[in-house]
């Protein structure tokens, strides 16, 4: 039997390594906001989030804290609990699922199980990012800039046989269907399309001997022919740049490769059929996905004159080509605190899926062992070291929110299939695209694979730009974030609210300042006097709607709303002519963005 019709409204799930602070606050006060909207006009919300509890962050806090990981995390997300609740978020349910519990961890081990059995992961030993600072390998979509996305540390390759998910084959229909993302909004569009990386060039095979040992290398840029002047940016870890050199300066981090204008003194010069071509060493640029080399313009005033080494290659071939800059995704960890990996390393099989009926394979925290079934044999072997990056655990959230699912012996995606959402809303940053990236590649895999009801998961996301303090954006790690308790004991959770989402529409960054709390306590004094003059702002009889209102906030102008919302509460107020009908729906849009706006307060 189907129920009737919903909508899921998600919010991207806060790590539990210390306190909320106002970049969460802004996430989960936007989401609630679109909850209450939608609720109030007849549509049946069922409004969630989930607490991202696996990863480095949790273990480097916990070390912090001198905790065992699990025990700090327990903590953390009962303190965040709290805070949450404190806030008046209208969540479905505030038993909110917990990625690092065995009923939850089950299933990504299901699923990474489901990815293996279709061949879409697979074992690579590669030169790989590893971040000294965090003590853990990174993939290439959690470095930003070249530097680790937690810690701002610049990571180093080292050669690694690791896991990974075969995405790539699906990187051309994801990006082509960016244009069909109709509840996105533009600058999220453009944003996701600038993440991917897409480029057209020509892809050139170059090959040859140098010192006796022979080397492949593809370039990708313009075509290499007498006509262009250009220089070779060869990759750090290709055996050519390794055989020539063992001490280069790095260069300095660049976002984007195709920027890159290499100062140290070119490595050799390669004379491809009679094409002299100066090769360059990058050790800070990111590379497209399955690319040696890049053919770029040269700067004329960069190159010095001592001797540089020749050495004869051959054009193989040119032809035209696209890459982008994700490549697959590495979902391995060397880390004690994630999902373990649902495969053994048996002694007559090689590597093998356990027994897909004894899932969970748990942690030592929760009771765990060394051993596992593997499924060919049905011997006791030892399980494969380490764990499932954290983001993998993220990576199905929306299909873990199924309203129907009780975390039984029952698979999520078939409640969802049985019963799913007509729409769904997500709330995050636009610092969440690896995130997206993820939930659109599985959608996709699961959809084709008949295990969900249709390939794109994400019908509306708006996001958000951060908070910033000092010019910094705000966050634990830089530990610029105000005391959230504090805040919230000091001046109460509506003022914080509205602090938040009444002076800056999403698009764009706050720095947050204490004008902020002084506004917000203004605009809410008149939404009390305004709310004091209805006998009953929650009757049975539904208020008026206010077109302009309900476009603000349907375009996610939250803060274009709260200005219209004040100026024509305060016009109201000083009429000679009350009207007690507008008066109630404009108290209840109030409530909307300030749920206890009616209630009498000690904060003044």
């Amino acid at each position: 039997m189907i129920d009737r019709p919903w909508i899921l409204n998600f919010d991207s799930a806060p790590f539990c390594n210390g306190s909320l602070h106002l970049g969460h606050v802004r996430n989960h006060v936007l989401g609630d906001i679109r909850t209450r909207w939608l609720r109030s006009r007849g549509v049946d919300v069922e409004y969630r989030t989930q607490f991202d509890a696996f990863g480095v962050p949790h273990e480097a806090a916990a070390e912090a804290a001198s905790l065992p990981t699990h025990e700090y995390v327990t903590r953390q997300i009962r303190r965040m609990e709290a805070q949450l609740g404190r806030l008046n978020l209208s969540f479905s349910t505030h038993d909110h699922l917990r990625t690092c519990e065995p009923d939850y961890y089950r299933w990504t081990q299901w699923l990474f199980l489901f990815l293996w059995r279709i061949g879409r992961i697979y074992m690579a030993a590669k030169p790989v990012r590893y971040c000294d600072a965090c003590q853990t390998f990174l993939a290439n979509t959690q470095c930003v800039g070249n530097a680790c996305w937690r810690c701002g540390n610049q990571p180093q390759l080292r050669n690694s046989t690791q896991f990974f998910v075969r995405t790539s084959d699906y990187l051309e229909r994801l990006h082509d269907g960016i244009d069909d993302l109709a509840g996105w909004s533009l600058r999220a569009r453009k944003l996701l399309r600038s993440f991917m990386g897409r480029q057209s060039a020509t892809l050139s095979q170059l090959c040859g001997t140098v010192d006796d040992a022979s080397y492949t290398i593809s370039a990708f840029g313009p075509p290499i022919d007498r006509t262009h002047d250009l220089v070779l940016l060869l990759r750090r870890d290709h055996p050519l740049a390794l055989s020539l050199t063992t001490s280069i300066a790095p260069l300095p981090p660049r976002r984007r490769v195709s920027n890159a204008r290499p100062k140290n003194p070119p490595l050799c010069v390669l004379d491809v059929d009679g094409t002299p071509i100066p090769v360059f060493v990058s050790l800070g640029d990111e590379f497209p996905a399955d690319t040696d080399a890049l053919l770029l313009p040269p700067n004329a005033d960069r190159f010095p004159d001592a001797p540089k080494p020749h050495f004869k290659v051959h054009l193989r071939s040119t032809t035209p080509a696209v890459r982008f800059r994700l490549g697959d995704w590495m979902v391995s960890r060397n880390r004690e605190w994630g999902t373990p990996i649902p495969l053994v390393d048996c002694a007559s099989c090689g590597i093998e899926p356990m027994v897909e009926s004894a899932l969970p394979l748990l942690l030592p925290a929760h009771g765990g062992g060394e051993l596992a079934t593997c499924s060919t044999c049905l011997s006791e072997q030892p399980r494969v070291a380490g764990t499932l990056d954290c983001f993998f655990d993220d990576a199905w959230s929306f299909w873990s929110a199924s309203r129907t699912w009780s975390r039984g012996e029952d698979s999520p995606f078939e409640f969802w299939r049985s019963n799913p959402p007509t729409e769904v809303h997500f709330h995050a940053g636009y610092d969440s695209f690896v995130y997206l990236h993820l939930y659109r590649f599985l959608g996709h895999v699961l959809f084709d694979n008949g295990v969900t009801h249709r390939a794109e998961p994400i019908d509306y996301y708006h996001g958000h730009d951060v908070i910033t303090a000092g010019g910094r954006k705000m966050s634990k790690r830089h530990g610029n974030t105000p005391d959230f308790d504090q805040l919230l004991d000091e001046y109460g959770p509506d003022v914080v609210r509205l602090a938040i989402v009444g002076r800056s529409n999403p698009g764009k960054a706050i720095e947050w300042n204490t004008d902020l709390l002084s506004y917000a306590r203004h605009a809410l004094a008149t939404a009390r006097e305004l709310a004091a003059t209805v006998t009953s702002p929650s009757a049975a009889r539904q208020p008026l709607r206010i077109p302009r209102l309900d476009r603000f906030i349907s375009e996610y102008r939250i803060a274009s709303a709260v200005d219209a919302l004040y100026v024509q509460s305060t016009r109201l107020l000083k009429s000679k002519q009350p009207n007690v009908d507008l008066a109630r729906a404009l108290t209840s849009y109030w409530l909307m963005i300030a749920p206890a706006t009616t209630v009498s307060t000690s904060h003044h």
